[in-house]
Parts: structure tokens; C-alpha cells; sequence
């Protein structure tokens, strides 16, 4: 029986149902699966109106969603297509639903002849190839005339298919030194590590840990495998590797390793993927070439992997390992030292980064990554530091936006921007985002991390411990989530399970303040206050200038309930004196007048949070507030928050 492929064509797009991928004249372009669906619905529907729940019952059978997801995805769909106006494709049909405004035109291809059939039968000859090389050959077949500057990025973008195409055939597995075996030979491997590249002849520290975490960008978006983000490899940089040890460590089944020499413009390259169960190689691999090379080296790499784990991969995977941000290898290597800087997590590295990833995106004006990186710095700047400027807030909106004009795709620039609307208290935005972020791609720890900390400031701290829970399975090293799960476990009371959780954490890196404080915190409302006290001393001996005003917080409202007056009212002072100077948040200082038993001060403090617009629920469900709920007021600030979120 002769096998058939489905397309739709309407202007210059093609939808290849089989493959699952929208194509713009050879140019596969970035669609979720979710907003593909979306797209087949309305093309097979074309000219009809698609009532909104029975497009939602299509592409989310069985499942109950809000409407937001629809809407989300008919605006992504919008952008994809470079709609600008309603009615250019996709029409919004008032308090109805969409319908699909353009002219279709469904075809069928033969696999065994090589023929395209119209849907009444008729053959029409056609090249004997499959759709997509037809699309790639008829992209790189140069029409008269000077090309322009679009057809040469097609062009380029053409190349690129076809060697991804051609990667993991003949010429690959002859380069292979051991011959990969299938994903079908192997039992199924669904999770797995890629450790910084160690490096040889040279200094380039931030060339082993920057191709690490660009694999780990792309391979992250096959949602079908879990990838440890490079915040929980980073430990591992320049350290003697045992891909079973660490493996185990991090909780997965392989292990990507590998080794960069370098000398002069000159790379060599050598990786292998280690099953973790029994150390033997999945596959293993030698790249030679020169380091302006190197996106070919990683195209290739992050296909071999990808090819290693999944029997087959779908068009929309096979997009997504060919992404490239960047052509330019001058701003690519801005990049890679501004993500080297970004991953120490302090405030001079996050200043470095933002000095980095600001070349990058003078090299590239069109290099979203890049801009995604500096929303991220400007907000963890903020966060790190109570000497940072306000305005930290505004340029990590202005970067999150830029991102998103040139890459809607990009899940961390939708991170990013949601905790942007978080801050402005729009919280109903942030969490539209978050959830396109989570679709965008399902394994992006920080982005459940976030969104669990908008929930409880919410008002679910149920659902902020499932999702923060989801956050800590993706990202199981990482100290700050482990820590925020601590805290979640706080918020509901369950100061047993906060306990031993924060132990935990502390387990892994004993100087970590945030966990040493809210630790200090489960101690104290657990009754064990010789604990509570210690810890929070021991917060205190190793905190420095950039001490989280939380845990000094929580000190002063543990001095304040243990009977340690003069050193709660000197915490106290000491803040409100700051306040003075620069912005620190009214609740932090609500919390210690608590502490003291001082009801109507805290209740001033709380008002002035209120006004200022830093109260939400998150902080009423804070333990620290416990002494306060009974009190009328308590309940009044629960009920005006709530009309306001």
C-alpha cells in the first residue's frame, strides 16, 4: 500500500501534517505543538468558523484548560505568520471564535512515485523527492539578479537544514570512533547531563562551559528528555570527571562529556555520551575543524545526541536542535563569557555578564538570547542586592520585550517578563507568561521555580508546592529552589517536612544564608528555639553587605519572639535607617515589629507595603504574621489584596 503525506499550502507557508511542522519557503518555522494543532484545526476548517470550545476540546481532548491557553496560541500563531491585522489569516470572530480567512490548498504526496495528487485524484508531476528536500533545493536555487539580503538568509538558513539533513549518515558515522548505537538497540534513556567540556591548550575557561550550555539550550526544548540546566553541571567545570559518579549525583541516565583542545584558530573536539547504569558509551565522536566553525560542531553534536536518545525525531525537534541565535562568532563568544559571568550568581558576575551580554548584542542587534540573558541579570541584580538602582526593574522589561519581538519562542524571555509583571503587581499578566514560558518548554526549571513563588504569593500555596516541587525535579542541585521549597513548606505549616528539607539543602552547601534562615525560622515555630537561634546566628556570622533582607527579617523577628529585645530593636533601627537612604520593602520590617509583639506598628508597616504595592498574599501566608491573624484589620488587608490581584 503506497504510503501518502498530507500538506496544506496558503501563501508562501506549507503545513506538513505528517512531520508536524510549518514551513516558509524551505525555512521550517519554531511552532509549540500545542499551537500547531491550533493551526491544522483552523486550515483544515478553512473558511468556517471554529467555535472556541470545540477548539479546545480538539487540541486539548479530555483535559480542562482556561481560554488563555487558546488565546495565547492564536497569538503566537499571529506572530509566526506575521499576521498584521485580524483578518489577514486568522480572523477573531466576536464572543464565537477564529476562522482561517486565506486560501488553502491541500495536497498529497506519493512516497513510492514521487507524485503530488490533488485531492480529487488527479496526479501532477513533481520531483521524486521528499517534501523537504523539494523545500530546501527550491530554497537554494538562485533566482536572476543580484539575491537579496532575505533570499541570502534563506539561503543560509537552507544550508543549515540540509546538513542537519545529512547529519548522523554516512559521513558522520565514518567520523564515528565507536559507531553510535540506535535509540531502538538501547533501553530508553529519558534523562541526561552535559558536563562543561574540559579544555586543553588554552585559557578560554569560558569555552568548555559555554558549549556545555548552549547543548543544554537546545537539547532542553526535546520535551521528551529531562536535561539538567547548567546551574547544576556548573560545580563540575575544570573537576576530574566520572560521568557514573556525577551521573548518579544529579539523578540521571547519561552523561554527555567531552574535551576541547585548542590551538590558535584550530579546535578539536571529543565527546562521548556515557550510559550512567553500566559506564558504556552510547556513542562517541571527533570534531576537527576551525573555531569559526564551531555552530557546525554543536548543529552536529546536539544532533548526535538527540539521535542517540529518540528513535525518531519529529520535524519541530529537528528545528529546534538547528536553531542558531547567532551567525556572528564574535558576539556568540560575548555570549559565552556573559553566561560564564551570569552562572556565578553574584553581584560583580551578574555586572560582568550585563557588560557582556551588552557586546553581544551590539555585534547582533537581532540576538535574543543575548538580550534574554541581560532581562535576567538586571533582575537577579535587583533581587541580589539592596544597593542595586530601581531601575534594574525597567531595563529587565526593556530587554524581555526586545527578546520576544525577535524570538516569540524564547521561553526565558517569557520568564523574564513575567517576573517583571510580578513586580508591577500585574499578577494575572505574569502568570500568562509563565505559562507560555512552561509550554514554551516544560523543562525549564527557573520558570516553575517562579511561578510556584507567584502561586503562593497568590494565595495556593497548594499549587505552589506541586509546581516548586515540579522545579526541584528538573533542577535537583539547585540550592535556591531547594531552599524555596523549604519555604513553601513553611507558608503551609508543615514546618516538620520545612525542617528536613532545608537540612537537606544545607547538606549541600552549608554557607547558603537563605536556607540557614528559614530554617532558622521552622526551628522557631516548631518550639525549638535554642535551634532557631543558632542558625539564625549562624546566618548572621556568615552573611556580608549582600545579606538577603529576608533573612535579616526573620532575624530580627526571632530575636523579637525569643525574648531578645535589644537585638531585634537594633535589627529594627538599622532598617529603618536604610529606609532613609534606599528602598527596602515595608514588609521586612512589618515582620520584626511582629516579632516584638508590637501589633499596631506592624499593622502601620503592612498598610505602607499595601500602599507601596509589595503586599500580597505571599506575605500574609508568612509565618512571621501568624500572631496577627486573628485581628480584624489582618482579614481586611486579606480581602482589599484580593479585589486588587
Amino acid at each position: 500500500m503506497k504510503s501518502k503525506r498530507h500538506f496544506y499550502e496558503f501563501g508562501p507557508y506549507r503545513l506538513d501534517t505528517g512531520e508536524k511542522i510549518l514551513l516558509r519557503e524551505g525555512e521550517i518555522l519554531p511552532l509549540t505543538p500545542k499551537a500547531f494543532d491550533v493551526l491544522l484545526a483552523l486550515v483544515e476548517n478553512s473558511s468556517h468558523v471554529l467555535e472556541k470550545d470545540n477548539l479546545m476540546k480538539r487540541v486539548w481532548p479530555n483535559t480542562c484548560v482556561e481560554e488563555v491557553n487558546l488565546a495565547n496560541n492564536i497569538s503566537l500563531l499571529r506572530k509566526v505568520l506575521g499576521d498584521t491585522g485580524d483578518d489577514h489569516y486568522i480572523q477573531t470572530v466576536p464572543r464565537r471564535g477564529y476562522r482561517f480567512v486565506a486560501s488553502v490548498r491541500e495536497v498529497r504526496l506519493d512516497d513510492s512515485e514521487g507524485r503530488i495528487e490533488s485531492p480529487s485524484g488527479a496526479p501532477e508531476e513533481e520531483d521524486r523527492l521528499h517534501a523537504n528536500s523539494q523545500l530546501i533545493t527550491a530554497a537554494l536555487e538562485a533566482p536572476g539578479g543580484k539575491p537579496t539580503r532575505t533570499t541570502q538568509k534563506r539561503r543560509w538558513q537552507a544550508v543549515i537544514a540540509f546538513a542537519i539533513l545529512l547529519a548522523g549518515t554516512a559521513t558522520l558515522y565514518l567520523r564515528s570512533t565507536g559507531g553510535p548505537k540506535a535509540a531502538r538497540d538501547n533501553p530508553a534513556i529519558k534523562s541526561i547531563a552535559v558536563l562543561p567540556f574540559r579544555q586543553s591548550g588554552g585559557d578560554a575557561e569560558y569555552i568548555g562551559l559555554g558549549i556545555a550550555d548552549s547543548l543544554i539550550t537546545r537539547l532542553t526544548n526535546l520535551h521528551e528528555i529531562k536535561v539538567r540546566p547548567t546551574s547544576s553541571v556548573l560545580k563540575y567545570n575544570n573537576l576530574p570527571n566520572d560521568p557514573g559518579q556525577i551521573g548518579r549525583e544529579l539523578g540521571v541516565e547519561a552523561v554527555l562529556e567531552g574535551s576541547i583542545r585548542r590551538d590558535g584558530q584550530t579546535v578539536r573536539i571529543t565527546v562521548q555520551l556515557v550510559r550512567v547504569e553500566d559506564g558504556s558509551p552510547l556513542w562517541a565522536e571527533k570534531f576537527d575543524d576551525k573555531f569559526t566553525s564551531i555552530f557546525k560542531i554543536e548543529d552536529s553534536m546536539s544532533q548526535r545526541v538527540a539521535e542517540s536518545l529518540l528513535p525518531k525525531l519529529t520535524g519541530e525537534e529537528k528545528a529546534v536542535l538547528a536553531k542558531r541565535y547567532t551567525d556572528n562568532a564574535e558576539a556568540y563568544n560575548e555570549y559565552l563569557m556573559g553566561r560564564l559571568f551570569w552562572n556565578k550568581r553574584t553581584v560583580d558576575g551578574m555586572k560582568k555578564a550585563i557588560e557582556h551580554f551588552d557586546n553581544a548584542v551590539a555585534l547582533d542587534r537581532n540576538y535574543a538570547l543575548a538580550y534574554a540573558g541581560l532581562a535576567d541579570c538586571h533582575l537577579l541584580l535587583y533581587s541580589y542586592s539592596d544597593l542595586a538602582d530601581k531601575e534594574e526593574i525597567p531595563r529587565a522589561k526593556a530587554a524581555a520585550t526586545k527578546a520576544l519581538q525577535i524570538d516569540t519562542m524564547l521561553s526565558e524571555a517569557h520568564t523574564s517578563l513575567a517576573y517583571v509583571l510580578y513586580m508591577e503587581r500585574d499578577i494575572s499578566g505574569a502568570e500568562r507568561e509563565y505559562k507560555q514560558a512552561i509550554e514554551l518548554n516544560p523543562n525549564y526549571a527557573t520558570a516553575y521555580h517562579r511561578y510556584a513563588n507567584l502561586q503562593a504569593s497568590a494565595g495556593r500555596p497548594d499549587d505552589a508546592l506541586q509546581t516548586m516541587k515540579r522545579a526541584q525535579e528538573l533542577d535537583p542541585l539547585s540550592l535556591i529552589i531547594n531552599t524555596s521549597l523549604g519555604q513553601i513548606y513553611n507558608i503551609n505549616g508543615r514546618y516538620d517536612e520545612a525542617i528536613e528539607q532545608l537540612r537537606k539543602t544545607l547538606e549541600m552547601d552549608p554557607t547558603f544564608i537563605h536556607a540557614r534562615g528559614f530554617l532558622g525560622m521552622a526551628y522557631l515555630k516548631r518550639g525549638m528555639y535554642e535551634d532557631a537561634i543558632r542558625e539564625i546566628e549562624k546566618a548572621r556570622e556568615l552573611s556580608d553587605d549582600s545579606v538577603p533582607p529576608q533573612v535579616v527579617s526573620y532575624r530580627g523577628y526571632i530575636y523579637g519572639v525569643t525574648g531578645k529585645r535589644s537585638a531585634a530593636k537594633k535589627i529594627l533601627k538599622d532598617l529603618l535607617d536604610l529606609r532613609k537612604q534606599r528602598h527596602v520593602s515595608a514588609p521586612h520590617i512589618a515582620i520584626i515589629y511582629a516579632g516584638l509583639g508590637e501589633t499596631d506598628q506592624a499593622f502601620t508597616w503592612l498598610e505602607t507595603a499595601y500602599r507601596e504595592g509589595e503586599l500580597g498574599f505571599g506575605w500574609l501566608n508568612d509565618p512571621g504574621f501568624d500572631s496577627l491573624r486573628l485581628d480584624p484589620r489582618f482579614a481586611d488587608l486579606r480581602q482589599r489584596i484580593s479585589i486588587r490581584q
